[in-house]
């Protein structure tokens, strides 16, 4: 007596007949692109972290120094335009953009609080 083969449903994966899908276009990304977007997804959060921490420090103490909140706030702008610059060299692109005024959006937001 002959086994016949299990027919499974179009829906599910036939370990038996095994087809490779790859994507096509748009969707197809080498191992080092990936590997390129998740160093500057990671670049962008670390030191733009270390910018939005550097705006709201001054929340936590009283400095009696004249200019240690604006000084803050600048190292902090400073702090966010470097995210920016790392993330496009990781993907070789050029530091000198437009995008680089958003790396103040943190320093700019505390400002508000501070001065509002």
């Amino acid at each position: 007596m002959t086994q016949q083969p299990v027919r499974r449903p179009r829906h599910l994966m036939d370990p038996d007949n095994l087809r490779a899908s790859a994507p096509t276009g748009r969707m197809q990304m080498g191992i080092g692109q990936v590997q390129r977007w998740v160093l500057s997804v990671v670049a962008l959060g670390v030191v733009g972290l270390h910018a939005a921490a550097m705006a709201a420090a001054p929340l936590t103490f009283d400095s009696g120094v004249a200019g240690a909140r604006e000084g803050l706030l600048v190292i902090s702008g400073l702090f966010g335009m470097l995210a920016i610059v790392a993330a496009r060299m990781i993907h070789r692109l050029s530091p000198l953009t437009p995008l680089l005024v958003l790396g103040w959006i943190p320093a700019a937001v505390f400002a508000f609080i501070y001065y509002a």
